[in-house]
């Protein structure tokens, strides 16, 4: 047929010769022969035989009979377009099978026939049993479609016993102009938030020394001959790779050369998004080997993301070592304003009683008063813990504590956690005034008279930690109530019980430890509107968790 052909190409004078001629009657016997083709009939069972060649596709219709005798229906072939001979082998198989189907498809709609390929992978994609993969390429899912309304099944053959293999092979010229099959890399280009040229990676990609081997193995099919571990990761995808423009997709998703990764990071991380959603819009443009795994170690290393970070995952729960004794450490903190008062509240950390004072202002005056005050009924302290208040922190106080002989504990800031105690019954002192006083209505509201109530049944009530209540612990005796207690437990095994409770249930696993002159990232609470995080040295450590810091700003403000 080449003698035909060559009169269809462009500016060639239309001569009919000798030659031509007996091209057209050995085409003509061919085709009209009795002993080539035979008659379709839909009872007898259905063969398509496609194949591909780098330069045409090709399929063959059969009959099999009876008596095993398979008989030609029709035969089929075209050249490639300038844009299909660039296609894979496994595209071109794909075509094959595609056009033929097309071609034939008023023999093959409404019966069941058989598909015969040499190509063995068009299994996994086009087999009736199986879900076309995921990333499968553009073209493939949009032929996979087009398959999907027919009703065959398909067969792997050898390439000798393929009929449509010397079809494929003849040679042929381009009869006409097919219209590009359009693939994502023209949607990458027109909708591309990484403001990236495909061109600009098509010519990288042929300088990348991994993937120019990979566009030979794609284009000629031979993925699972390249050895070394840096293709390990492509041979897995083995089915789901295409060439486009010279950039490899595997799906819709272009596949970076190793020059242009670190430009393609920055610019995923241009808006500071977290890990989980830059991960996410990496997925619908680009991919390479470890992407997932470059995007965590480049965020987590982004200096202006840790400065506005959020806090770190807990640590473990460290309690309070239980006491000996009654009376031995208390905890202390200011609650409200609740209608119109400050309540200052001490708690003693073993038996849990509670002493609360009301007053209209939160001073150290006061504050030292009422613990002479409360000094004087039960006896002084070993320890006193208290927050970073300006009431405690006075130099009045201070100096108070040390006339006592009282061993002072400040919390670290922005870690109200730490004095726990207090801070637990703040809440519970709240909740329940704020109860009381919407309960009254508009009866009395004397605070003098709800507070001493509040405090009665506390003190006498059994403790969620201790199993019994404060009184006793404290006084050694149950004060007289309308309702009895049990016999209780031993208090500091109790406790102990409780606390191993509280770790176990508390949701912390971070367990860190920093050496003096180590850089670190330290909370910054000089805004309480907004947390963030200041970059500091470690000067000493002063508690399990707890270290003095030097800021790395205020470091360089006295050097220089």
């Amino acid at each position: 047929m080449a003698p035909l052909y060559n009169l269809l190409k462009k500016d060639v004078k239309f001569q009919w010769s000798k030659t031509c001629q007996e091209a057209y009657e050995l085409l003509k016997q061919d085709v009209t022969s009795d002993q080539v083709l035979t008659h379709f009939n839909p009872k007898i069972p259905i063969v398509l035989s496609t194949d591909a060649s780098n330069s045409a596709v090709a399929g063959v219709l059969s009959h099999i009979f009876a008596n095993g005798v398979r008989k030609p229906i029709a035969f089929i072939s075209r050249a490639l377009s300038q844009t299909e001979k660039g296609y894979s082998t496994i595209q071109k198989e794909a075509l094959a099978i595609v056009y033929s189907v097309s071609k034939l498809k008023q023999y093959l709609l409404g019966v069941h026939f058989t598909l015969e390929s040499d190509h063995k992978p068009l299994l996994a994609i086009f087999g009736e049993n199986k879900g076309l993969p995921v990333m499968a390429a553009a073209r493939m899912q949009r032929w996979a479609f087009i398959l999907s309304g027919f009703d065959y099944s398909i067969k792997y053959i050898k390439g000798e016993l393929n009929q449509a293999d010397h079809l494929s092979r003849i040679p042929q010229e381009e009869v006409g102009k097919i219209s590009n099959d359009f693939s994502y890399i023209n949607l990458v280009e027109t909708d591309n938030q990484l403001k990236l040229d495909f061109k600009n990676i098509a010519k990288e990609t042929r300088r990348d020394p991994i993937l120019s081997k990979l566009v030979d193995a794609i284009n000629s099919g031979t993925i699972d001959a390249l050895m070394g571990e840096e293709f390990g990761p492509f041979r897995n995808k083995k089915n789901e790779l295409s060439v486009e423009y010279n950039c490899i997709l595997w799906g819709y998703r272009t596949i970076v050369p190793f020059k242009l990764r670190e430009e393609v990071l920055k610019e995923l991380h241009l808006s500071h998004l977290g890990i989980v959603k830059t991960k996410a819009l990496t997925r619908s443009y680009v991919w390479w080997p470890k992407i997932d795994h470059n995007i965590e170690k480049m965020i987590s290393s982004c200096v202006s993301c840790k400065l506005t970070q959020s806090s770190p995952e807990k640590c473990p729960l460290i309690p309070w070592t239980p006491t000996e004794s009654a009376w031995s450490r208390i905890h202390v903190d200011f609650a409200g304003p609740i209608n119109g008062f400050y309540f200052l509240i001490i708690i003693d950390s073993y038996s849990k009683w509670v002493e609360v004072f009301k007053t209209h202002e939160m001073t150290s005056i006061f504050t030292i008063n009422k613990l002479r005050d409360v000094f004087c009924r039960f006896g002084l302290v070993d320890t006193l813990v208290r927050d970073n208040g300006r009431q405690f922190i006075s130099l009045d106080f201070q100096q108070f504590l040390a006339n006592n002989g009282i061993k002072h504990i400040l919390t670290a800031p922005g870690h109200p956690a730490t004095n726990g105690q207090a801070e637990n019954f703040v809440k519970t002192l709240k909740k329940s005034l704020h109860a009381i006083l919407n309960d009254t209505g508009g009866g009395s509201k004397n605070m003098d008279l709800i507070l001493n109530r509040f405090l009665f049944d506390y003190r006498c009530a059994k403790h969620c930690t201790t199993g019994e209540p404060p009184a006793k612990l404290l006084l050694g005796k149950e004060l007289k109530k309308r309702f009895s207690l049990m016999k209780p437990p031993l208090v500091r095994e109790k406790i102990c019980d409780k606390q191993l409770s509280n770790i176990k249930n508390f949701k912390g696993s971070r367990n860190v430890k920093f050496e003096e002159g180590e850089n670190v990232y330290v909370r910054d609470n000089s805004n309480p509107n907004k947390d963030g995080w200041q970059p500091a040295t470690v000067k000493k450590r002063i508690g399990s968790r707890s270290y003095s810091c030097v800021l790395t700003i205020l470091q360089y403000y006295y050097s220089s």
